[in-house]
This record gives structure tokens, sequence and C-alpha cells, in this order.
């Protein structure tokens, strides 16, 4: 059995933010989590525009050297920085503690795709692209999962088409990664500087 001990269950909750909500992607319909090389386990999410990468040093797997994994909302809404050790096994999910709250867990068979392809090696120092309001509302809103009560997100990426880098001030342990929607330049509109 695969036993996967989380420390900073709020990163699941953003995590989950990000994932594919279209059965017809099945890979993508959960969190994944995996051992990272420097030790700890990273929590992954994307739902092919977005990704969600956490980071958890003290977080472990037994078992398995990964695993992705569908969690209800109402289970997930419980999980905040404060909530205590998240422990998921095949069976279920639970929060340690005095009364753990339980839910279900479904596992995702299919293999998570190659992830860290899509990060580039560069991301420059502007944010050229355009960006879908819901998909900036979703890092926002990650920020506040993690305790920022008025999340400062910053995006910078290469150039517009690009994947941009997502950063919330004061998270160290958490990065996004946002596809643009469009190509075009946002420029002041004609009508400013007209001439009557």
């Amino acid at each position: 059995m695969t036993t996967i001990t989380i420390t900073k269950p709020e990163l699941v909750r953003v995590a989950a933010l990000f994932q594919m909500r279209d059965e017809t992607r099945y890979a993508l319909c959960g969190v994944h989590y995996e051992r990272a090389p420097q030790g700890g386990i990273l929590i992954v999410s994307t739902d092919g525009v977005r990704l969600s990468v956490g980071y958890d040093p003290e977080g472990s797997i037994e078992g398995d050297e990964s695993a992705t994994i569908d969690l209800p909302k109402p289970f997930l809404a419980q999980l905040k920085p404060d909530s205590g050790t998240l422990i998921l096994t095949t069976d279920h999910a639970r929060l340690a503690g005095d009364k753990p709250a339980l839910s279900e867990s479904t596992w995702i068979d299919p293999p998570f795709p190659d992830w860290r392809r899509v990060i580039p090696e560069d991301f420059g120092n502007t944010c050229a692209g355009g960006f879908g309001a819901p998909y900036l509302a979703a890092y926002a809103q990650a920020g506040k999962f993690m305790g920022q009560r008025i999340p400062d997100v910053r995006i910078v990426g290469l150039d517009a088409v690009a994947p941009h880098l997502v950063r919330i001030a004061g998270i160290d342990s958490w990065f996004g990664i946002l596809m643009p929607v469009e190509q075009a330049m946002a420029t002041i509109p004609s009508w400013f500087n007209a001439k009557s």
C-alpha cells in the first residue's frame, strides 16, 4: 500500500484549483504527488493551460514513487495551513488529529504527463502575454488558501507566447505556470491621444 504524508495540506487545496475537470483528459483529473529529488514531496496539478507546483520538504511517499489522486471538494475545503498533517492512502484521505476528518479518495491510474517539460529555463523580465481573468483569479485564490489576506501575484514571461511564471509574494513553497491565451501586446487605446 502507498501512503503519502503532507505537512502542508494547503498546497493540496491550491493544487486542486488547477486540476482538470474534463473526464476526456482523465490523467489530469487529480493532484499528482511525487518524491522530490532533494527530499520531501512535490504536489503538482495542471489543466493544460495552468500548472501548479508545491513543495513540502517534510512530506513523504512510502511505497510507489508517485501517485495521482482526486479528493472531494468538501474535504479539500478543510485543508488549511493550520489543519494538521494530511495522510493519503489507497483507501482514504484523512487529517491526523484527535478527531480526524476522513474522506474517500480516487486514485487515477493513467500516468501523469511529464510536467517539467513545460517549464522554460528562462522566464525573462517581461509580462507580455494575455491571460483569461478566471485563470488569474484562481492564482489570487491560491494565495488566500496559503494564508495571504491580499495576495501579491507576480507574473513574468520571456515573450508573449511563452509559458509565464506565476509567484505569490511571501510563498516560497509554491509556484505556477500560466500559458498566454493571446499574442497581442497591450497598448494605450488610440482614442486616448486623439486630437480634436
